[in-house]
């Protein structure tokens, strides 16, 4: 699947997340390097991000589940 535009995800802003040393500032701009990173693995995808992540949502569960496990292994690329 080349095209993941009915997927969407929302990564996370808090910094308290990413750990105690981590500033706001510092949460906001790994944030956004996560949803880079996620963009360029799955074109089309809706990524967000907010306070709080949330899970992909997608008509296919086996896809939303592929999306998933991806972002958990490779969100420290980002830091």
């Amino acid at each position: 699947m080349n095209d993941f535009s009915q997927y969407s995800i929302r990564v996370g802003t808090d910094a308290g997340y990413y750990g105690s040393q981590c500033t706001d500032a510092d949460a906001l701009r790994i944030a956004g390097d996560v949803a880079n990173l996620i963009e360029n693995e799955f074109p089309g995808i809706n990524v967000t991000t907010g306070e709080t992540a949330k899970s992909v949502t997608g008509p296919d569960e086996a896809t939303c589940e592929e999306i998933r496990v991806w972002v958990e292994s490779h969100w420290t690329a980002a830091l």
